[in-house]
């Protein structure tokens, strides 16, 4: 049961929960060609990043294998689904594909460092008349490194936020922007 302060709000969250979990069910139904290879899979990967080691630590959701590449699975519970233009550098996807490249899942597939394109899958949105999750697709790092063409001096969109990122962090000064 999920609790509330008041009742109704108690009634739909869980209407909400429970249409979530059969959007989920739906989708799952209609991919079974993909051979899961873990639910909720824990890695840490060193990188390089403008020249600075970084270790990233995380888990997926869900990981796969489709094909001979590894693809990133993340599920969504917020309301609202994002444009599918804010998907194309969204950086949890990203940073996953990177890790995925640099050998954060070879225990579950050994050698496979390809990877297919991400998904956001949000389970509280209904995708049109489907009765499966609205999903939202970034490309694979393998096949678009540079989206829009920005960043050529890094390998990966990926490597050039994680650079800029490190050189924030170690810079040590965090102004305020509004």
């Amino acid at each position: 049961d999920l609790f509330f302060d008041a009742p109704w709000v108690a009634k739909a969250e869980r209407i909400a929960a429970d249409d979530a979990l059969a959007r989920l069910l739906a989708w799952q139904r209609a991919h079974t060609s993909r051979q899961v290879l873990g639910t909720e899979v824990a890695f840490t990967v060193d990188v390089e990043a403008g020249g600075e080691p970084i270790s990233l630590r995380g888990s997926v959701d869900r990981l796969e294998l489709d094909g001979d590449r590894l693809k990133i699975i993340d599920f969504k519970t917020s309301r609202q689904a994002p444009p599918a233009a804010r998907v194309v550098t969204h950086e949890q996807l990203g940073l996953y594909q990177l890790a995925a490249q640099q050998g954060a899942f070879d225990d579950l597939a050994p050698g496979v460092r390809s990877v297919a394109d991400a998904e956001l899958v949000f389970l509280r949105v209904q995708d049109g008349e489907a009765p499966w999750p609205k999903v939202l697709r970034q490309s694979s790092l393998d096949d678009v490194p540079h989206p829009g063409g920005e960043h050529l001096d890094h390998p990966t969109w990926v490597h050039a936020r994680l650079a800029e990122a490190a050189r924030i962090v170690r810079r040590g000064e965090f102004p305020a922007i509004a």
